[in-house]
């Protein structure tokens, strides 16, 4: 039976503090105050904490339940699912695309389907071709045959993100599982969270979720909101996100061979005091005070991060419906500040 981090229990008020006092000094970093922001907070064996503040854009406050869009931070559920379906003898990543996905472009067939999950696959972005259009709808076909043909580089030579990539592995998880992307989404994740709200952003309308908001000025509601499909198509609210991440990096709901799956054949992206390897549908950041597993999403109006500390294992997500909200320092302050505190908590004499 899957146990979760306790997604509806409180933390301790000694630490709801600690954390509250971490939010408000992220706060007073931002430029301007944010339109909307929510962020939780899981911590095995404490509990959630969680806080809300602004409007969804509808002109109602944000609240707990209040969904934004996940944009690339959902690419691990797509990452997740492929390694899952690794372990069941569905997928092999060292075998060509072409024996998953049909008719694509002579230069693509051979890649094997394990680059298309760490970037290393040579494929462009089909959001990187100024025909792209955000406001039309497209198939996850038309959004392959708005990227280039000709690969950057030989396949495993170089990284370079590719949202074609994981639109890729969504179709390849379609052929070999025989069920649509959204429902193995459903069955296997959403099916096993208890009260969950969230939704496939495919599916989508602009009641489902906040309002986007860029520059301070609303974005229209746009297709590219659901064109992501497989390559970031989650839209919810942080606990429920935290809740994914948890499950997931912290090895409660897929197989424990498929979460360390994830984490090999990482290719280092950047080097120095903070240091940066993109993995398998996550990133791996090493800092000063401590690892963590994590992703970044954006997409119009809507800035998104999530992750899990390597060293207590809390869960930390931080969604806006403001692009100007720069999510990283919500996210290490409440990571640093939730690690102290537990250290803290250890080193206290026992009464």
């Amino acid at each position: 039976m899957w146990h979760e981090a306790g997604p509806h229990v409180e933390v301790p008020p000694a630490l709801r503090a600690v954390l509250d006092e971490a939010f408000q000094k992220a706060l007073a970093k931002s430029p301007s105050k944010p339109k909307g922001l929510s962020v939780a907070v899981l911590i095995p064996g404490q509990g959630r904490w969680t806080a809300q503040l602004g409007e969804d854009g509808c002109g109602q406050p944000i609240t707990v339940a209040t969904r934004f869009h996940a944009a690339s931070a959902g690419k691990l559920v797509t990452a997740a699912l492929v390694a899952t379906a690794v372990e069941r003898g569905q997928l092999d990543l060292g075998a060509r695309l072409d024996e998953y996905v049909p008719d694509l472009p002579a230069r693509w067939r051979a890649i094997p389907l394990g680059a298309l999950l760490n970037h290393t696959s040579g494929l462009g972005s089909f959001d990187q071709n100024p025909k792209y259009d955000r406001a039309a709808a497209a198939t996850p076909r038309e959004l392959l045959g708005l990227t280039h043909a000709k690969p950057l580089f030989p396949a495993g030579t170089a990284h370079r993100y590719s949202n074609t990539g994981y639109i890729l592995l969504g179709l390849a998880l379609e052929k070999a599982a025989g069920r649509p992307w959204a429902e193995q989404v459903r069955m296997e994740f959403f099916g096993h969270m208890r009260r969950c709200d969230a939704l496939l952003a495919p599916e989508c309308e602009a009641k489902d979720f906040a309002a986007g908001y860029a520059g301070g000025k609303p974005v229209p509601f746009l297709a590219d909101y659901r064109n992501v499909f497989s390559c970031g198509g989650i839209v919810c609210s942080p606990i429920d996100l935290a809740r994914l991440y948890d499950a997931i990096l912290n090895g409660r709901l897929i197989p424990a061979a498929a979460r360390d799956r994830l984490c090999e054949a990482m290719v280092q992206v950047q080097s120095g005091p903070v240091s940066v390897w993109a993995g398998r549908g996550i990133n791996r950041v090493e800092t000063p005070k401590g690892g963590f597993l994590l992703h970044q999403g954006g997409i119009p109006g809507f800035v998104c991060m999530a992750g899990v500390s390597l060293r207590t294992g809390a869960v930390v997500a931080v969604m806006a419906n403001d692009a100007a909200v720069v999510p990283d320092d919500f996210f290490f302050g409440l990571e640093i500040a939730a690690a102290e505190w537990l250290d803290s908590a250890k080193a206290e004499p026992a009464k």
